[in-house]
């Protein structure tokens, strides 16, 4: 095919047999036989900026890594920056760091937040001052979180059952209002709980044998998790995602609530279709605490059984229209943190450079086919956090953001060819099929891989390509409300949050006045 791109957009897709004059172009790419795929969307990566764990990956590393993947747009957790991107001052922190990469020219794909609900969230002072619509309605982030067990930092507090019922109610109003045009605000859960007894475990400090570590968190810690989670979902009619499903029995939990009415949506991650404790995880060495995560990856047979769980409407012709979405859930760190015991060793996967080839790799063998992996790793992402109408396809109007990459040649999984703050990940000098010869952002080629042969059109001015993806809540007049997220700068948004705050500090009478009143800026979409 041949796609036409002007001021960032997809303006037409001619079929490759018409013909189309170029003579008024201003650069053509002729990628031959490339796969030309929308650019990938990630809406679970765990920058780690601003505070003391920016050395671990920052805005620049992380959005650079994410282009030479294919992705042209991740979506940033609320944790494990400090502070946490709980309430508007801690986004504002945020933004600013953001604006800072920016000005530096260093942003290289889209970046969405998301914000985090705690237990202070939902404390009588947190709902009074409306903490969580604050987020939604004034900060402009795309999805919310929660954990439902210890998530490791101490600046990010996981909730119990009592405040998980009181949030999502909350999320629930926010879902409702404005014309049903929050639908698309997931409440995203990373759902483990501790079992009712403890799991039997010989494990020690020192171990360093994976099995025994996901001894520790067996698959009832998701799957009882799950079950709550979604009676809630259904007692609130909030909507919820669960976040990296480890475990195929949750994955047939969350099907057959789907099945019944409950508004959920699953979410997978590389590492647990591509790797097996019993199988492909090295037990004893160096290189073990690499491979740990939460939950954690679980048996080959396992495996198997989640990708039925994730490719189950295309293999049992089903009509469900359950979503799945395979995210990087990209949380890295030094590898000083990685040694010692597994149980002391810190939890998180590096992954954000490699979720295309390390997705496709195992699918082929499971039935993958280029359709469905677009959908898994662009389209529904996309969709689910609102940016369905600005990303994920390749379609008249929508961002040009687009990956051309060969599906048969191998990844360049190479130390050298890693983009990461820390090179520490299973994935690297792996061999993964699947290479990323180059990717556009908005139209501008942020990512080309230096032995392709394609011609470089990269920003010539320094300027960053990335920009802030900031939920509009209510229409502009003639507006069609579909389009529901800006695109603009990490600046302009900074700006708008600051009024926001300085307005509420010198009259908190008037903030709720200007809340309204700040829903209806104007925004350049």
């Amino acid at each position: 095919a041949k796609i036409v791109i002007s001021d960032g957009k997809i303006t037409h897709v001619i079929p490759s047999s018409m013909a189309i004059s170029m003579r008024n172009a201003l650069a053509v790419i002729d990628v031959g036989e490339l796969v030309i795929m929308p650019g990938l969307v990630d809406i679970h990566v765990h920058v780690n900026a601003p505070g003391q764990r920016a050395h671990w990956e920052g805005f620049a590393s992380a959005t650079k890594a994410a282009v030479a993947g294919g992705t042209t747009t991740i979506v940033d957790m609320p944790l494990n920056s400090v502070p946490s991107t709980v309430d508007l001052d801690s986004l504002q922190t945020k933004l600013t760091e953001i604006s800072l990469i920016e000005k530096n020219g260093s942003l290289r794909c889209d970046v969405g937040l998301i914000g985090g609900i705690v237990p202070e969230s939902v404390s009588p002072e947190g709902l009074r001052r409306d903490v969580i619509g604050e987020l939604v309605e004034v900060g402009g982030i795309l999805a919310l979180k929660s954990f439902m067990i210890d998530s490791g930092a101490a600046e990010f507090s996981h909730v119990t059952l009592e405040q998980l019922e009181a949030a999502m109610f909350r999320v629930a109003a926010l879902q409702l209002t404005k014309h049903n045009s929050l639908g698309d605000l997931p409440y995203m859960l990373h759902a483990e709980m501790p079992p009712l007894e403890e799991p039997s475990s010989t494990a020690s400090g020192k171990d360093t044998k994976y099995e025994v570590y996901e001894a520790t968190r067996p698959e009832i810690v998701e799957v009882r998790a799950v079950q709550a989670a979604l009676l809630l979902s259904q007692r609130t009619n909030c909507s919820v995602h669960v976040c990296h499903v480890a475990s195929a029995r949750a994955a047939d939990v969350i099907r057959a609530a789907h099945a019944l009415g409950v508004h959920v949506s699953a979410e997978t991650c590389p590492h647990y279709l591509l790797y097996s404790f019993n199988s492909n995880v090295p037990n004893g060495t160096n290189t073990t605490a690499h491979y740990k995560c939460a939950p954690p990856i679980r048996s080959e047979n396992n495996r198997k059984l989640l990708w039925h769980a994730v490719l189950f409407n295309e293999r049992e012709q089903s009509t469900s229209n359950l979503t799945w979405i395979v995210s990087s859930d990209h949380s890295p760190s030094p590898n000083e943190l990685k040694l010692g015991g597994l149980l002391q060793a810190w939890g998180g996967i590096s992954g954000l450079q490699f979720r295309l080839p390390a997705t496709w790799t195992p699918g082929r063998d499971e039935g993958l086919d280029l359709v469905k992996l677009s959908a898994l790793l662009a389209t529904e992402p996309a969709r689910r956090v609102g940016l369905g109408r600005r990303k994920g396809a390749i379609v008249e109007g929508m961002d040009a953001d687009l990956v051309f990459w060969d599906p048969e040649e191998c990844a360049d999984t190479s130390v050298a060819a890693s983009f990461a703050t820390q090179n520490v990940s299973p994935m690297l000098e792996q061999a993964l099929a699947g290479r990323v010869y180059a990717t556009l952002v908005a139209g501008i080629v942020s990512f080309i891989d230096g032995d392709s042969g394609l011609t470089s059109v990269l920003d010539e001015d320094g300027a960053s390509i990335g920009r802030m993806l900031v939920r509009k809540t209510q229409p502009e007049t003639g507006e069609d409300f579909n389009v529901s997220v800006a695109r603009i700068s990490a600046k302009e948004q900074k700006k708008r949050v600051a009024e926001h705050i300085r307005i509420k500090k010198a009259d908190p009478a008037t903030c709720a006045a200007h809340v309204a009143t700040a829903s209806t800026d104007k925004y350049n979409s």
